[in-house]
């Protein structure tokens, strides 16, 4: 799993009315990741590359949305088009990336690198594998009782989904403490830190007990640095 992501934000003017990005994509938990940039289209002279993911545009957060809302959103844009981009760092414990060491008039150190890195793993990433279990076993269980309606299946789907929203909850509290760790870090190095959300669908028991609905809840993905000089 890639956890560290390098932030872009790219500021684009269509030439004309009706031009096309140029874009071949698929949508994926925080947004929506590049496949293609085609020649001549309005992203071909920027930095964006297969791989990459784009979160939001002008403004609009991509994640948790379904290809034709993507479609339309894209399509809906006029002459200003601002992008969020996220780009994929490779990294280990025992070397900063290269995005932190070099692109900065003061290079982050390997000290600080190992901090966020540690609690990034230790902290941040065991949280969210939590959730994602108790998320696998509510499912599991909706699987198995939703044509029923006794009371202990009703009990049993009931204390599950509080246990997939402490999780959530949980998740989304570790994250946030190491985001403000990093970013107390880094501030003075010219660079922020942000954290990407994926909109998970958790299954819950309607009002009979004979149908399954769904609730969205967003939990932290990855990490990423955003520069400011």
């Amino acid at each position: 799993m890639t956890l560290f992501y390098a932030i872009s934000l790219i500021s684009i003017k269509k030439s004309f009315e009706g031009e096309k990005l140029g874009l071949s994509y698929e949508g994926i938990a925080t947004g929506i990741i590049v496949r293609r940039v085609k020649e001549g289209g309005l992203l071909s002279n920027t930095i964006v590359q297969e791989g990459q993911t784009i979160t939001s545009v002008n403004g609009i957060s991509l994640a948790g949305l379904d290809l034709k809302e993507v479609v339309e959103i894209l399509s809906s844009l006029t002459h200003h088009v601002n992008l969020e981009v996220w780009t994929p760092i490779q990294y280990t414990r025992n070397e900063v990336p290269v995005f932190l060491s070099e692109a900065t008039s003061s290079p982050v150190p390997l000290s600080k690198w190992q901090m966020i890195y540690d609690s990034v793993n230790n902290e941040m990433l065991p949280a969210i594998d939590k959730f994602d279990e108790t998320e696998k076993r509510l499912g599991e269980l909706m699987d198995r009782y939703i044509h029923r309606s006794k009371t202990d299946h009703k009990d049993k789907a009931t204390d599950m989904e509080r246990q997939a929203a402490a999780a959530s909850n949980n998740a989304t509290l570790m994250s946030t403490n190491v985001l403000c760790t990093a970013n107390s870090m880094l501030c003075s190095h010219g660079i922020a830190v942000k954290l990407g959300f994926s909109q998970q669908k958790i299954k819950k028991f309607c009002s009979r007990f004979t149908t399954k609905s769904l609730v969205a809840i967003k939990t932290p993905r990855n990490i990423g640095f955003l520069l400011f000089n």
